[in-house]
């Protein structure tokens, strides 16, 4: 790593710096973070990636693949946005969040590196663009043999899409989200994905819609490069089964003749499963996997804030805020959770509309339905004014209240009920703090 005086001297000190950047800000383009990863000698270019974007499901297809390549003895590197509960989950080394002194080592060698390449404050890098340079940088001083690289917002001018040869880039299902950025139609919005599609780089993809798949298809064909798209039809998909505290599901790959034990919910999981199939093949060359390997990496993915069920508490911990996870969360309630009368703790940010909630609220097993409230007022939807927006849709003989989060995961419920905490991932980290999930 390049030596220089540390600005900063406290882990404390390093996170007030990176609040004061403002984590809502939001700059599109890849000309500033380019300069500052220049002055450290372009570290994105100096191990193997494969580089993930989608709407949906990028982040178990990245927890997936890391899961996997470190079980199959590789040295890995994982970098996920946004973190549930300690921003270090963006950066993790080998399955592990890095160490407090590596975080402020790291970010003092970036701020060194940003103040000599944008000297001007109203220059600097984001919050984003901060910590994924911080990424870049500690996989190339660890010399990761794989960093899984997660796009933050669409593709083209994310601040990840500074890879120039990524091992493969791997799309996700892709629907409408992020429209006043992305586009308004899911070709505009595919058309932003594929930018992270590069000469000569292995694509693989997931089934899309006709209008995403042309635009993804012809972005390809374009950039002279094999295109790849997972099919899920190979994949068998049993119960679910539930272990002690924890539940999974066994998958029969009838391709490979290989079962598989995930502890990922959500049926949904087996077009993820299926995509993350298609790109351990694709770089097998470059990194072989073993069948054995394989199969360990996938039983021990983790996953925390989505689909997690906890069992002793009756209580399941969602972070979908978006209509297509709001659609695999009753999907998931319905066929593995049906017997199930539902307590929904809600919460809503305010750039979402208040629709979402009214989908789940409607849900036939429904029971009562309180609106947390939030730790960001500014944020989210006031709970008052969520109360008016959802009574018309409210069944009859249902509760609707507004409680606080304390309140709602300590509420005693009768058996065969489920505490759902879901509407945004700040508030699904907010409850897995209370758990102490991550230690």
């Amino acid at each position: 790593m390049l030596t220089t005086t540390p600005p900063f001297k406290t882990y404390p000190e390093c996170l007030d710096f990176l609040h004061a950047l403002d984590v809502s800000v939001m700059k599109l383009g890849t000309d500033r973070i380019e300069k500052v990863l220049q002055q450290l000698g372009c570290p994105q270019d100096a191990v193997p990636t494969i580089h993930v974007a989608g709407t949906n499901g990028k982040g178990s297809v990245c927890a997936m693949l890391e899961s996997i390549y470190r079980h199959a003895g590789y040295q890995t590197g994982l970098f996920i946005s946004p973190h549930l509960m300690d921003v270090r989950e963006r950066i993790q080394l080998n399955g592990q969040l890095i160490t407090p002194d590596q975080f402020v080592q790291t970010a003092s060698l970036v701020l060194n590196a940003m103040h000599k390449a944008l000297p001007q404050r109203a220059d600097w890098l984001t919050y984003f663009e901060f910590i994924a340079t911080m990424a870049f940088a500690l996989f190339a001083e660890h010399r990761v043999d794989v960093a899984i690289i997660e796009t933050g917002l669409g593709g083209r001018l994310d601040a990840t899409n500074v890879i120039r040869r990524p091992l493969a880039s791997v799309i996700t299902s892709i629907s409408m989200d992020h429209m006043e950025r992305l586009g308004s139609t899911l070709a505009a919005i595919a058309s932003e994905k594929a930018g992270i599609i590069k000469p000569g780089a292995p694509v693989v993809i997931c089934q899309q819609h006709v209008d995403a798949l042309k635009v993804l298809t012809e972005k390809a064909q374009s950039e002279k490069t094999t295109l790849t798209i997972s099919n899920a039809d190979c994949l068998k998909v049993g119960p679910l089964v539930f272990d002690q505290y924890q539940a999974h599901r066994l998958i029969d790959d009838t391709q490979n003749a290989m079962t598989y034990r995930l502890p990922l919910l959500g049926r949904y999981q087996l077009h993820n499963l299926a995509l993350v199939l298609r790109v351990i093949e694709a770089c097998q060359t470059s990194l072989p996997v073993a069948p054995e390997r394989l199969s360990s990496g996938i039983a021990s993915v983790n996953w925390p804030g989505r689909l997690q069920l906890f069992l002793n508490q009756q209580l399941l911990v969602d972070g979908s805020h978006n209509a297509a996870g709001i659609h695999t969360l009753l999907d998931t309630l319905q066929h593995d959770l049906p017997d199930y009368s539902i307590l929904w703790g809600l919460s809503l940010t305010a750039s979402r509309p208040t629709s979402h909630l009214e989908t789940l609220i409607t849900y036939a097993n429904t029971k009562e339905v309180y609106l947390i409230e939030p730790s960001q007022p500014n944020r989210f939807h006031a709970p008052a004014d969520l109360i008016k927006a959802l009574s018309p849709a409210l069944p009859e003989n249902t509760t609707l209240e507004i409680t606080s989060l304390d309140r709602f995961l300590n509420m005693p419920v009768s058996a065969l009920t489920l505490k759902v905490v879901t509407g945004s991932l700040y508030t699904a980290g907010d409850a897995l703090k209370r758990l102490s999930f991550l230690k």
